[in-house]
């Protein structure tokens, strides 16, 4: 068993350099990473030539228009994209500012083979703000409800999710039609939620950039001041 990890990137090479190290730094090989650049204005070849694992799949242009890069549209159609053009049979979905810890690929692996049941998982994920200490004890930020979700809303975040690719035979992300100040994922788990139960895993994600703890706790309460949870 093997998971795709899936990062869509623009004009942020040092988070990316630090997500991409965060892959080949993972404990276990068992993993393809393939990453959509969304017509970077720096040099990403720099950034291809720094890297060059044979499981580093490079996707997207270098250089777009205003007219190719309207027809792509939002940050989930590269997401969907993505989906596509992988093959193996979990999925983690990481922005390029996000970073992984070195257990998150084996402990997932590890996960949905103990529990075929399960369609999608959720690990622990730390928040990290940009005036914090990133060395700070991960257990200080933990994000992780640690019960099975129906109605995951604004409380998982994107990389701490892994799925089966045959989720995507259910529901894509959301490109169209968002609510005014809510985010695809969140949205994208609801609908995810409607037919599967997201199940707690015991397993070290990722950290999550926040660039203020007040953005962090405005998602937080959005969420909480929606429809309740579903048991």
């Amino acid at each position: 068993m093997k998971i795709d990890i899936l990062i869509p990137t623009f004009n942020r090479p040092n988070f990316l350099r630090r997500a991409i190290k965060s892959v080949l730094d993972q404990q276990s090989p068992h993993w393809e990473l393939h990453i959509y650049n969304d017509g970077s204005h720096y040099d990403f070849g720099e950034i291809r030539r720094e890297f060059t694992d044979d499981r580093m799949h490079w996707l997207g242009k270098e250089k777009v228009n205003d007219e190719e890069r309207c027809e792509m549209g939002h940050v989930s159609k590269v997401r969907n994209y993505l989906g596509e053009a992988s093959h193996n049979e979990l999925l983690l979905w990481l922005d390029d500012d996000d970073w992984l810890w070195p257990e998150a690929v084996e402990g997932s692996i590890r996960y949905f083979s103990e529990h075929p049941e399960a369609k999608i998982a959720y690990g622990k994920m730390s928040a990290v703000f940009e005036d914090s200490d990133p060395q700070a004890p991960r257990e200080k930020r933990i994000m992780w409800p640690g019960v099975p979700l129906r109605d995951p809303y604004c409380r998982v975040g994107t990389p701490q999710v892994v799925m089966r690719r045959e989720v995507l035979d259910y529901a894509k992300w959301p490109t169209e039609n968002l609510p005014q100040g809510t985010l695809d994922d969140a949205v994208f788990w609801r609908i995810l939620g409607g037919k599967y139960t997201f199940y707690p895993a015991d397993v070290w994600m990722a950290n999550v950039y926040y660039r203020s703890s007040r953005c962090h706790h405005a998602l937080t309460e959005q969420g909480r001041q929606l429809e309740p949870v579903r048991e």
